[in-house]
């Protein structure tokens, strides 16, 4: 491989692990139920919410049986990612999805 070639693949993976760590930090963790009290989200709401990372992390188990057996890593990585990006057509817009979360929430705020 050239220098060149692998100066241009480290600086893709450079890339790749930054936009990795953003989005796991925007979409995970006290961002994301700081988001949501904002919002005004239930308790079992932030809950779910938080919960949905380490709940998807079973799905690996069966996925190393997958490719161990195909053999096909670029055809499986396809079809996950079209699955997965699937959501987007069948999921209701934002909106929808933040009223449903909070609806049955009275907010009370406190003054001093």
């Amino acid at each position: 491989m050239a220098a060149s070639n692998l100066e241009r693949t480290f600086r893709l993976v450079l890339y790749d692990a930054l936009a990795s760590e953003a989005m796991g930090t925007l979409t995970t963790g006290v961002f994301l139920a700081g988001f949501m009290v904002q919002l005004g989200a239930s308790n079992l709401a932030i809950g779910l919410l938080a919960a949905v990372p380490f709940s998807v992390q079973f799905l690996q188990l069966p996925a190393v049986v997958l490719v161990e057996r195909i053999r096909a890593r670029r055809a499986i990585c396809a079809w996950a990612a079209a699955i997965g990006r699937s959501v987007y057509v069948w999921w209701p817009p934002p909106m929808v999805t933040t009223r449903l979360l909070t609806s049955s929430l009275t907010v009370v705020r406190m003054t001093s």
